[in-house]
């Protein structure tokens, strides 16, 4: 699935023309910083930026704000949501009535690792493969790199889904021992191999097992990457350290 690049706007306004002078700006790093003349092109305000470590690649417009300009940011490598572009004030511009600011446009999300294919009918297998895109073009899929014999092997699944719940009875066969009884349910697509008989002596068989997830990090928007979670044999798609509860949850369950 495709990304969608943070995209953030300097604004420097002006309401006459005789606005002139220079502001600082800085990305994540504030000792690292590139000097702007109010009248920067787009092409020059690209090799700016580009300039300062950590921001990478980036597209660059320049629109009319009045008589000063708005520069719209687009980052192409950062991917996420990217920390703001700062500014180190408006000592340095001079005019009569201007304004300095940075706004985000459009907020930055991450590659997904996951698609969810819809409308698949249960017992059928499905193939899929998997190619990867960018400004350059695209590579081969993966059953492209399996016939020459390398790459990945083509993930081909059963739909399925969780069984239906069995049907019980229980009779007493004696002051210690009882009789329990369950059907075989509908196995939505993927065959029952085990069932689990649970019993005690409480009115309940007690709470769900609550487990808390933490990814931290010291510095603020630094972290980026994914993970993945194992449960027994079975390990998650890698999940975004910036996923959302339910890109969580979709992960788990399949």
């Amino acid at each position: 699935t495709a990304n969608q690049p943070e995209v953030q706007v300097i604004e420097l306004s002006a309401d006459s023309d005789d606005l002139h002078g220079f502001f600082e700006l800085s990305f994540e790093d504030e000792t690292q910083t590139i000097t702007v003349e109010s009248t920067t092109s787009a092409d020059d305000m690209k090799a700016l930026l580009e300039s300062l470590p950590h921001i990478g690649k980036v597209d660059v417009s320049r629109d009319a704000n009045g008589h000063g300009y708005n520069w719209s940011v687009t980052f192409l490598t950062n991917i996420g949501d990217v920390e703001a572009m700062k500014h180190r004030g408006k000592t340095n511009l001079h005019g009569s009535s201007f304004d300095l600011g940075i706004s985000e446009q459009t907020k930055g999300e991450g590659i997904g690792r996951y698609v969810i294919a819809p409308d698949l009918e249960a017992g059928k297998t499905y193939i899929a493969r998997v190619a990867a895109f960018n400004r350059a073009g695209s590579s081969e899929f993966t059953t492209a790199d399996q016939k020459s014999g390398r790459g990945v092997v083509p993930v081909a699944l059963t739909v399925a889904s969780v069984p239906e719940q069995p049907q019980l009875s229980v009779s007493t066969l004696s002051n210690s021992q009882l009789d329990v009884r369950f059907t075989s349910p509908e196995s939505k697509g993927s065959a029952v191999e085990v069932f689990k008989v649970e019993w005690t002596t409480s009115d309940s068989f007690g709470a769900h097992e609550r487990i808390k997830i933490e990814v931290s990090c010291d510095k603020e928007n630094d972290m980026i990457g994914a993970f993945r979670l194992s449960f027994g044999d079975s390990e998650t798609v890698p999940i975004s350290v910036r996923a959302s509860e339910e890109e969580l949850t979709t992960a788990l369950i399949n």
